[in-house]
């Protein structure tokens, strides 16, 4: 039969170490397992070595366990996280409480991969040592360690049975959730059984409630209901006939029981045209033709001075043929009105060329709408609510400049694909 390709050996140190502690009774306590690349290629160890030839990871162990098919077989386990990593491993040497190499192994070769690497995992390792009194060999285990093997929980855990899970009658057991939730039916199942009628708490309290007392209902469920005031129970009110009998008596009445309308009329001037004034006023402000029942016609801003003055704007419209200025007292008119703020009103234009690159979406953040007047040649001007689905504004053809101006929303997006050759925003 040939030598074993990967296997583990007591060093010199450890076989003599494990003599000395069968023979005076005594115990030998490991704590450690390091691993190593061997310096970058696998070698055989021949038990003279004390130390790895290049060690590159240590942890504590985990578990020592006599194997249930070898009685003389330890079972030897550590765990490597997933955090640590980045090297070979080719070697592996158990350590004593005082630091001593007690056994050594050739590992076969793997790569531990760390986090940085894109791929990591925990890497258990497990090695077989074959000792001649294995009750020679005992463990040290630093309870901060937050490890522990597949095969240690299974032994110190075991499945439960459905009888014991019901009948709760074992602990330290493990159920699966299908049995857990099949047992907690079967226990909150109600169970059929018999009692006095006496014996039911709380029964005699509760036929009581629902022998009578008071109750609400909502008015719409009632049944019958008075429809009258004699029949609702009032006496001092008036019925429509009657306030309309009173308002007829006030009007035929003498001029005296008149004084309150007198009044009305002495504060509005006695001016019995006063209503046919107030709609001759309101309609002499518009052009009554431009009016229809669902739209208005508006004139263009540099028709005549009486629209001007129609809106009020006297000369302001115009000082300038800039259509933004206009906008602005359109907007200042709306802000007098009560309507709100409207483009153009408290708004300037800004330069942003310097600021701004190529194929960079720019959000406005401003609260308002926004005017972005762009300078371009060979490039596509986009916009987008989301900054993600885009429209194309223009694309001029080769060789050509266009100056194109958007109306930017709050909380959209503008850009451009190539480059500005000036770029300004009205905000």
């Amino acid at each position: 039969m040939s030598d074993p390709l990967f296997y583990t050996r007591l060093t010199d140190v450890g076989s003599a170490a494990l003599n000395a502690a069968i023979t005076g009774g005594q115990g030998i306590t490991i704590s450690e397992l390091a691993l190593g690349d061997g310096n970058g290629a696998a070698y055989d160890p021949d038990g003279s070595e004390t130390v790895l030839k290049n060690e590159v990871y240590r942890t504590a162990i985990t578990s020592i366990t006599p194997d249930p098919q070898n009685p003389a077989w330890l079972i030897i386990e550590a765990i490597v996280p997933p955090n640590a990593g980045g090297w070979w491993v080719r070697e592996a040497g158990i350590f004593d409480e005082d630091g001593k190499m007690f056994a050594i192994a050739k590992y076969p070769e793997a790569y531990k991969a760390k986090l940085s690497d894109g791929s990591a995992a925990t890497l258990t390792i497990q090695i077989v040592l074959q000792v001649t009194n294995t009750d020679s060999i005992q463990l040290v285990v630093n309870p901060l360690d937050g490890y522990a093997t597949k095969g240690w929980v299974v032994s110190a855990y075991p499945w439960a049975s459905g009888v014991e899970a019901k009948d709760a009658s074992v602990e330290k057991k493990v159920i699966d959730p299908k049995r857990l939730h099949q047992t907690l039916a079967e226990v909150a199942a109600p169970k059929a059984h018999d009692h006095q009628i006496a014996d039911v708490v709380g029964l005699a309290t509760a036929l009581a409630a629902k022998s009578g007392g008071e109750h609400t209902h909502a008015y719409g469920e009632l049944e019958d209901k008075p429809t009258t005031m004699a029949e609702l129970g009032l006496v001092d009110a008036y019925t429509k006939v009657e306030v309309d009998q009173r308002i007829a008596n006030l009007v035929a009445s003498a001029p005296g029981a008149l004084n309150t309308l007198d009044e009305l009329a002495s504060a509005l001037g006695d001016n019995p045209n006063f209503a046919t004034e107030i709609l001759n006023a309101v309609g002499s402000k518009l052009d009554a033709s431009k009016i229809s029942a669902f739209s208005l016609t508006v004139l263009a801003l540099t028709t005549s001075s009486a629209w001007r003055e129609k809106l009020g704007l006297g000369s302001a419209a115009t000082k300038s043929t800039d259509y933004f200025a206009h906008a602005g007292n359109i907007a200042a008119l709306s802000a007098a009105a009560g309507v709100g703020q409207g483009l153009g009103e408290g708004q300037a234009w800004y330069d942003v060329s310097s600021s701004r690159s190529r194929n960079v979406k720019y959000q406005n953040t401003s609260g308002r709408l926004m005017l972005v007047q762009i300078l371009t040649s060979n490039c596509s001007v986009q916009w987008s609510k989301d900054g993600i689905t885009w429209v194309t504004v223009s694309r001029p053809p080769s060789g050509h400049y266009v100056c194109v101006v958007v109306v930017v929303a709050h909380g959209h997006f503008y850009r451009n694909t190539e480059g500005y050759r000036h770029c300004s925003e009205f905000r």
